[in-house]
Order: C-alpha cells, then structure tokens, then sequence
C-alpha cells in the first residue's frame, strides 16, 4: 500500500483533546488499510485542508483509498454502533465512536465519497478551539 499525505504550507495550531484527532484518524486509516487489500496498485491519501468556507469547523482531514468502496446498505449503517464491514475481525464500533469524539467538540465525520470497487474518502471537520462557536 502507497500512502500520499497533502499538508497544507502553513502550521496549523489546534486545541483539542488529542483522543479527538487521535482515534478517528486512526480508526479511518486502519479502515483504509484494510479494505484495500491486497490490491498491489492500493494508495491510502490523507489531505489536510483549510476551508475558511467554514468558519465553524475550518480544518478538514481527508483519508481516501483505492478500496473496495462501501455498499448502500453499508453508507446507510455507517455512523451506527455494532454494524461492521470487517467480518468476525470488526466490533463495529470504530466509526461510531470517532463521529461521536468529533461531535462532542462540535466537529464532524462525513463520508465525503464513496464508489462501489473504487474507494472512499471520510472527512473529518475540526473547529480550531475546543468550546467556542
């Protein structure tokens, strides 16, 4: 597995718990990793963004992959406890606690893209400062 990591070219200084970067980051990369496969072509890509679109939730985390993409009945489950698309490996708990670290601070967990056979790419959106709107 290649993996592509897109830093913007400024530092970003964010106040946050470090369980809520963590976790999530970790879980989507392992989540990455591991649909992948085999695939001797397989890329994981993580892009950190700045969009001052959003001035709630400015920093995004981006984590692609070149996997095996996600089923409808497998989006519609996504963010829910004890739904796992890793076989008697997953608890299914990995996304459900991530998107509710992220919500708990007043950021989120989308599935940014999805396509059958193709890959996925999760964004997780940070607010700079734990607490404040």
């Amino acid at each position: 597995i290649t993996v592509v990591v897109h830093l913007p070219p400024q530092d970003l200084i964010v106040h946050l718990p470090p369980e809520v970067l963590e976790q999530p980051l970790i879980n989507l990369i392992d989540n990455a990793t591991k649909f992948c496969g085999r695939r001797r072509w397989a890329q994981v890509e993580v892009r950190v963004v700045v969009d001052h679109s959003q001035p709630l939730c400015p920093l995004a985390i981006q984590v692609g992959d070149t996997g095996s993409g996600m089923t409808p009945e497998q989006v519609r489950h996504l963010f829910h406890p004890l739904h796992t698309a890793s076989g008697a490996k997953g608890h299914g708990i990995g996304l459900y606690v991530s998107h509710s670290l992220l919500i708990a601070v007043g950021g989120q967990l989308i599935l940014k893209e999805n396509w059958r056979w193709g890959g996925s790419v999760f964004e997780m959106r940070l607010p700079l400062v734990w607490g404040e709107k």
